[in-house]
């Protein structure tokens, strides 16, 4: 372990002569949206949150970017892996822009085998929103995916997705 302490030691002193080229990055200064993410006791449901002002079209990559990113971060950090992802979306301000279909059709676009690809993402939004979610979800012809607009009824239909992917 001594010569692994010393290699880094070697390389931080080689990194420091090249900081000039490099610039400190975060995830969250891609975006102003914010998050938040919990787990049932089991770990089968995610629920991520995010609020904010999603930018319209080209506008919300950067949004788009952030919310894939942050959704892959917390899938694939803990085990087991969630079967269903509840997607609420009830604070954030969302009028137009194609990279939230990352974050819609998250599974087929992550899941490395059929099984995972058809796990199902729940869209928890307000009423208001839920023809622009539909509108997204048909246009770019994406499936595995429920909108609901209370919180208990998101969980409900998670709760029957993970029995019904258990059984």
């Amino acid at each position: 372990m001594a010569g692994c302490a010393k290699e880094f030691e070697d390389d931080k002193d080689k990194l420091k002569n090249h900081m000039a080229m490099f610039t400190k990055c975060e995830l969250q200064d891609i975006s102003k949206l914010e998050c938040s993410f919990s787990f049932n006791t089991e770990g089968s449901i995610l629920i991520a949150k995010f609020s904010g002002v999603y930018g319209y079209g080209s506008n919300g990559n950067n949004d788009g970017s952030f919310m894939r990113s942050m959704l892959a971060s917390y899938y694939f950090a803990f085990q087991p892996e969630p079967i269903t992802i509840i997607l609420d979306l009830t604070r954030l301000n969302y009028q137009w822009g194609n990279t939230i279909f990352d974050s819609l059709n998250f599974f087929d676009l992550i899941g490395r085998n059929i099984e995972e690809k058809q796990k199902i993402m729940v869209i928890l939004c307000l009423k208001e929103d839920v023809e622009s979610f539909q509108s997204i979800l048909t246009t770019f012809n994406i499936g595995n995916v429920i909108i609901t607009t209370t919180l208990d009824d998101a969980i409900a239909k998670a709760e029957q997705n993970v029995k019904d992917y258990l059984d």
